[in-house]
């Protein structure tokens, strides 16, 4: 999980293997409102169970969540043997926890689907031969070829990571051979053997393929490849949102994130939906309410009365201390008492006055 609280503090990260109440009670403790959760969706079956059942679906809270999961991955719950579990959900259940989450998933197609790749095909031709592949490949069974998940999925972004590879063990090639080696010599036995090789010739491919990879910087046929320090690619986010459309949950794509344009360019197809309207805020603030000048005044003269009725029970204790009945009533403590509710009253009446 992560989540954001202060705007100059960075994510708060907390993991887990196995039992997710921890790490979701750490959420309940600092009051997270908006969490991304990235796990595998066997996984988000129990996390969104535990997450219902401790308050984290309330309408205070946004889910963001991969989206990649398979159609109906919540069904998984009604087999799920929860005995091992704290608490027990059904589909029904996750489907009520995750209804209006977000979902993020990288966009499999190219910002100018005209554009041509590195490889010489654009979007579109690399599709049709893909296809044409993918349907030789399942000729025997005919019925996966109606699976969408099947003939569209990653394969553009596969593609393009393979010739990410190519392209960056060509060039070691070519700096290798200047040197008179190849990537022939790299000696995959001693790689167990030592991780440390400073003047070996593997660490000189290593260092060379990472450079080379680091330095990427091509058009596929999933659109621009670039990585980030971190080796990750950059590349265009798709935003989905699970949406109930005739009785069903369904995932429903709302926006694009385009990385090429400066700035948070998002195009949004549709209005995301939310529980009260509008989007949760990410933490609780503070509100100013102004009180109506007539009821401040009303209550001002309740407290006047009060406090003159309790100076005049003061004035007739100490007056009448000694007489029996006052005296065996303690008088001191009642003089305490009667001192603490001007004191209480006089309060009420500084804190009421306008500080602004």
């Amino acid at each position: 999980f992560s989540s954001c609280t202060e705007p100059d503090d960075g994510p708060i990260l907390f993991s887990f293997t196995g039992d997710p109440e921890i790490p979701l009670q750490q959420i309940v403790n600092k009051d997270v409102r908006i969490i991304f959760g990235y796990f595998y969706e066997d996984k988000a079956v129990i996390v969104m169970c535990y997450a219902s059942n401790m308050g984290l679906t309330s309408d205070n809270h946004l889910w963001i969540l991969p989206g990649w999961y398979s159609n109906e991955w919540w069904i998984a719950a009604d087999s799920t043997d929860w005995s091992q579990y704290k608490y027990n959900c059904t589909s029904q259940d996750i489907i009520k926890a995750i209804k209006y989450s977000i979902l993020l998933d990288f966009y499999t197609y190219p910002s100018n689907p005209d554009a041509t790749s590195i490889s010489g095909y654009t979007n579109a031709t690399f599709q049709a031969k893909y296809k044409t592949y993918l349907e030789d490949f399942l000729a025997s069974d005919l019925n996966l070829l109606n699976d969408s998940e099947i003939t569209v999925a990653y394969e553009t972004i596969t593609y393009d990571a393979v010739w990410a590879i190519a392209t960056a063990l060509n060039k070691t090639e070519n700096v290798l051979r200047e040197d008179g080696y190849s990537l022939a010599d790299f000696e995959y036995s001693s790689v167990s053997q030592s991780a440390e090789v400073d003047d070996g010739i593997n660490s000189m491919i290593t260092k060379n393929f990472t450079s080379f990879m680091s330095e990427t910087n091509f058009e596929g046929v999933s659109g621009s490849v670039i990585f980030d320090e971190n080796g990750t690619r950059i590349g265009n986010t798709i935003f989905y949102q699970y949406i109930s459309r005739s009785n069903k949950l369904q995932k429903v794509q709302i926006a694009l994130y385009n990385f090429d344009t400066d700035g948070l360019n998002i195009t949004f197809d549709l209005e995301p939906e939310f529980r009260t309207g509008r989007p949760p805020t990410d933490r609780s603030t503070p509100v100013n309410v102004v009180l109506n000048q007539n009821l401040i005044y009303c209550m001002d003269a309740i407290i006047h009365i009060g406090i003159i009725i309790a100076v005049v029970l003061l004035i007739f204790n100490i007056i009448t201390i000694m007489k029996p009945l006052i005296a065996n009533s303690a008088p001191y403590i009642n003089t305490i008492i009667i001192i603490g509710c001007i004191i209480m009253m006089s309060t009420c009446v500084l804190l009421g006055i306008d500080s602004g």
